[in-house]
């Protein structure tokens, strides 16, 4: 139970740092509709690239 006060500091202070996030979301959704497609690509080619990169250094590292 001592852990507690601890739990609920880290739950506020999440909370305080998504709030921007949110605002600028609502602020800017005209935007983002706008661009919904580029911004789509580039997540997805960018999660492609991660993966791609991941494995070939997995892949070089467990030879060694």
């Amino acid at each position: 139970m001592k852990r507690l006060p601890l739990l609920i500091g880290l739950a506020l202070t999440a909370v305080l740092l998504f709030v921007p996030a949110a605002v600028g979301v609502v602020l800017y959704w005209p935007h983002l509709r706008q661009q919904a497609l580029a911004i789509t690509v580039a997540l997805v080619v960018s999660v492609v690239a991660t993966i791609a990169v991941s494995a070939l250094l997995a892949k070089t590292l467990d030879r060694r």
